[in-house]
């Protein structure tokens, strides 16, 4: 019979209730959508992500940086959520959910093996489980590299620990071979090795006592060693990333944010990351860079920084997790507290997840030091935790509620952040998706183009903005698309996005040879656009270089293996080469991705026809006229292989409807003179050099 001490009664006890209040709040996430901020690139329009795990895509992951980052563990996880769930987004998130779970548990588990204090470790992961600037790391799916990252770190500190108590190697190898993924998931967790010298004062309390110089440095030397394979891993770590965000375009030189002024901003930042975390209202996914910095406002916040830190300090013999708790606060937001200016934005919620572990030491371990001595300690105790964790786990729970998709989330951003250029934008963006999905869109293509030149009023060098507005107007029928997708190309002179869309108005133009050279820069560019390749496909057989068209086709179908219109482009230029199997064989697959796609089952209908297979190709030519009657190639070539048969009623039938849906369809008007003359028609050859 097994025996369950009271410890560990208390710790499992703890444990589910911590799990029980992160499932309170996150258990709507499982019908969450996925959101065009950002799960568009890392999943949804990723065609590597798309298609499981692949030899490709496992290389792309270590290879080909997603979003200008480098996070290749993260991805590998996605591919496997696609390869388990397909695109089912309620899956993942409850995936990020249980990481959040399990984070918090290890939290609580290792303060406590660390400490030996049980209840200040249980207050410290309630607060790291409940707090409303952990939903957007938890309920984004692009998040996921956060809570993974997370997983990671905390395994890293508990081998850790485990090493420093024992002494031997093979703990202190497990602690760096999970500090490895870590890195691999989000390198922000880089700033590790100085974590661990953090820890080794305080709670390791690894630094001896001796009042003698010479043997604290002695000491300090040894610990100091041993952390140097953390750290030569962390340095390439942060090369790897600069690399990746430089060459992304992700990092603001020094022209466009100066020094000063990103300065200014970090120690700002500091402080309205404490203040959110004591106040979290008017939380959103994107907060803008401020257009001017207060110099009162960054000389009151470097003041009130060096007086905590001073305090802390101070305080060392007699309070050291106010030390260990605040460096780890200003330490581990060091990377991300906008030095490097990554992108342009001013601070994210999802950069508290690994810092706040600090700020609730500080609060948990400050709490108990504070009440030892008060009467009825538990009581008060345990009403104060109530008190505190039951607004954070409501407000948290609405906050959830903003990401369930995009349209929400931004509607919900303005409302907080008004001049909100990104916020304008991906709204825009989400309402054009909607309004090609709904009978009438026309109100929310109306509000989507005002708010995209909403967008670019408030920021008139957005490139992207002036993309989506071109998109926008040209789904309207307005005129100015080609003018805003130039303003793009302006602006962001390698945007593949805005070049794809010069191309297309290129070619419907008839510009075709100018559409190719830019479709051809796209795609070298992006080489895993799918619509860079399979455009450059149909405008290069438009051009009559079929075998080259065939090529593209074939790399976008490779790319997006389930997108049957990749396979119907490459049926049809395979048809005009005269490759007749391969056509048929693209043309089948393309019916079983999309049964429904008319233009899928003409071309197998085409395939069957060419290769001798009369009653299979007029299955599918009927089979097309079932799902478009409109159709007037299937008429035709259909009405072809009914008069070939001697079927001529019926073929005059489909002729008839050629004719008058084309009434200058000259073939089908004379095969049909032939047919009402009692004449043998003559065996009517498909045209298959047709785009579908």
């Amino acid at each position: 019979m097994i025996k369950i001490t009271r410890d560990q009664l208390k710790t499992t006890v703890v444990a589910a209730a911590l799990v029980l209040g992160i499932l309170a709040v996150y258990h709507q996430v499982r019908a969450f959508d996925f959101l065009n901020y950002d799960d568009n690139v890392y999943i949804t329009e990723n065609p590597y992500v798309m298609n499981g795990v692949t030899r490709d895509g496992v290389i792309a992951a270590f290879t080909q940086p997603i979003n200008a980052g480098w996070t290749p563990v993260s991805t590998l996880t996605q591919m496997i959520d696609v390869d388990l769930f397909g695109l089912d987004p309620g899956p993942p998130h409850v995936i990020n959910v249980i990481f959040h779970c399990s984070n918090t548990v290890l939290l609580f588990m290792l303060l406590h093996a660390m400490t030996g204090v049980f209840w200040p470790s249980a207050f410290a992961a309630a607060l790291f489980a409940l707090h409303p600037l952990h939903v957007e790391p938890v309920a984004w799916l692009s998040s996921r590299k956060d809570v993974l990252s997370m997983h990671f770190f905390l395994l890293t500190l508990k081998f850790y620990m485990q090493y420093a108590e024992r002494g031997t190697w093979k703990p202190y190898l497990l602690s760096f071979f999970h500090f490895l993924p870590a890195l691999l998931c989000k390198p922000m967790v880089v700033t590790l090795p100085v974590l661990l010298l953090l820890l080794d004062a305080w709670p390791l309390r690894r630094l001896a006592a001796s009042p003698v110089f010479s043997e604290k440095r002695r000491i300090f030397r040894g610990l100091f060693r041993e952390k140097i394979p953390f750290l030569l891993a962390s340095l390439a770590a942060c090369i790897i990333t600069v690399y990746v965000q430089s060459r992304g375009g992700a990092v603001r030189t020094l022209t466009e944010v100066g020094f000063l002024e990103r300065l200014g901003n970090a120690m700002i930042s500091y402080v309205m990351y404490v203040w959110v975390t004591v106040w979290p209202a008017g939380l959103a996914p994107y907060y803008p860079y401020p257009a001017a910095i207060s110099l009162w406002a960054v000389l009151a916040a470097v003041a009130g920084l060096i007086a905590v830190t001073a305090f802390a300090v101070s305080r060392w013999h007699k309070s050291p997790y106010l030390f260990t708790g605040w460096f780890w606060w200003l330490v581990t937001l060091l990377p991300v507290i906008g030095i490097v200016q990554i992108g342009s934005f001013a601070r994210a919620d999802r950069f508290t997840y690994l810092p706040h572990i600090g700020l609730f030491i500080m609060v948990a371990w400050g709490i108990d030091e504070l009440t030892r001595k008060l009467p009825a300690r538990r009581v008060i105790l345990s009403s104060g935790a109530v008190a505190v964790l039951t607004p954070l786990l409501t407000v948290s729970y609405v906050q959830a509620g903003y990401w369930k998709d995009t349209i929400t989330l931004f509607e919900h951003t303005l409302r907080v952040t008004p001049d909100n250029a990104v916020a304008h934008n991906n709204l825009g963006v989400a309402l054009m998706k909607r309004a090609r999905a709904a009978q009438d869109g026309e109100a929310d293509y109306a509000s989507a183009e005002s708010h995209l030149r909403e967008a670019v009023r408030i920021v008139p060098a957005y490139a992207d903005a002036h993309n989506n507005l071109g998109i926008a107007l040209m789904l309207q029928g307005k005129d100015g698309s080609l003018e805003a997708f130039q303003k793009t190309l302006e602006l962001a002179p390698d945007s593949p996005d805005a070049l794809i869309n010069v191309a297309n108005a290129r070619l419907a133009g008839g510009s075709v040879d100018e559409a190719i050279l830019l479709y051809q820069r796209a795609a070298s560019l992006s080489p895993a656009n799918v619509e860079a390749h399979y455009n450059l496909g149909v405008a290069l057989s438009q051009k009559g270089d079929v075998q080259s068209a065939v090529s593209e086709y074939k790399t976008a179908a490779k790319l997006k293996p389930g997108d049957a219109t990749l396979h119907v482009g490459l049926a049809n230029a395979l048809l005009l080469l005269n490759q007749l199997a391969e056509a048929q064989a693209e043309a089948t697959e393309a019916v079983r991705l999309d049964p429904k796609s008319a233009s899928a089952q003409y071309y197998l209908g085409i395939a069957c026809h060419l290769l001798g297979q009369a009653g299979p190709a007029e299955k599918a030519l009927q089979a097309a006229l079932d799902l478009d009657p409109n159709y007037v190639d299937a008429h035709q070539n259909l009405a072809a292989i009914l008069a070939n048969q001697g079927r001529v009623e019926e073929a005059i039938h489909h002729f008839s409807e050629a004719m008058r849906l084309d009434p200058a369809n000259a073939a089908a008007s004379e095969a049909l003179s032939v047919l009402r003359g009692d004449a043998s028609p003559a065996p009517a050859e498909p045209p298959a050099a047709s785009s579908p």
